[in-house]
């Protein structure tokens, strides 16, 4: 599997050495590339997703939901290839355990890679902060996880409970009912299964293991949209089918924000 070949792939799977690389440009993110008014990149790809609860774009319930999470993925991505033109954005298959090395995977959460399963990440991530703790006085300065802590999220095998990527896949013809069950698997890895930071959505994105979830999530509706039997879900006219004309409306006529440059927030 060659570096700088473009493409995403189970980050599990993908050599050591473009794991050291990837934790190293992320890491990088946050030290040493800062925008012109003094924020690093990383910090305002966080910035970015909390303002974009506050001004119009309905990130999280609306229809916005997967485009709008999409753009993020590829906008951080480039800024990955600024640090090192080789790296893709790879995936977190949220259908295994991160911890676990069964199947031939690496653990995820390791002192080398993305920090502790359960407390503050720490290690290499140790200095990534959230607001959390400031906002919302819970003593949690820094990004945290409670992975699988419950027997009502995992499998026997350590896994998320969710439904496999074939059953999501084939959940609905249209964009609305796959869209639905696409976000549930989401939101029950995301917010019930890894906790901690990411638990909030508000705070989520201080937490790079997010970005291989939310690639996860792009690669399934790619998927989908790719599928050869039906090429109407890659129409203009029909890529939406389902939701509703109000539904419909705001998404050709909101801009996709702060990247048109309507909120004040130039990223």
């Amino acid at each position: 599997m060659p570096l700088g070949d473009g493409i995403r792939r189970d980050i599990s799977k993908v050599s050591p050495l473009e794991r050291n690389r990837f934790i190293d440009a992320i890491v990088k993110l946050d030290t040493t590339k800062f925008y012109p008014d003094g924020v690093s990149y990383w910090d305002k790809q966080e910035a970015i997703h909390k303002n974009a609860h506050f001004h119009g774009v309905d990130v999280h319930v609306g229809p916005a939901f997967i485009p709008w999470h999409r753009v993020i993925v590829n906008r951080l991505e480039q800024l990955l290839r600024e640090v090192d033109p080789e790296l893709s954005l790879h995936y977190w298959d949220w259908t295994t355990d991160p911890r676990s090395t069964f199947g031939g995977r690496a653990v995820l959460f390791t002192p080398q890679f993305m920090g502790n399963s359960n407390g503050n990440a720490g290690h290499l991530l140790d200095f990534f902060e959230s607001t959390e703790g400031e906002e919302l006085g819970n003593g949690h300065d820094k990004i945290w996880r409670s992975v699988g802590l419950s027997p009502d999220v995992t499998r026997p095998n350590g896994a998320p409970k969710i439904d496999s990527d074939a059953v999501i896949l084939a959940a609905g013809s249209n964009f609305a009912t796959f869209a639905k069950k696409l976000k549930e698997a989401h939101d029950f890895v995301a917010h019930s299964y890894i906790g901690g930071t990411i638990e909030k959505p508000h705070y989520s994105f201080h937490d790079p293991f997010v970005f291989l979830l939310h690639s996860n999530l792009d690669r399934l509706w790619a998927k989908w949209q790719t599928d050869p039997a039906h090429p109407e879900r890659l129409s203009p006219s029909t890529a939406y089918n389902g939701l509703s004309p109000g539904e419909l409306t705001t998404l050709a006529t909101e801009n996709v924000e702060p990247w048109a440059g309507g909120t004040n927030l130039e990223p």
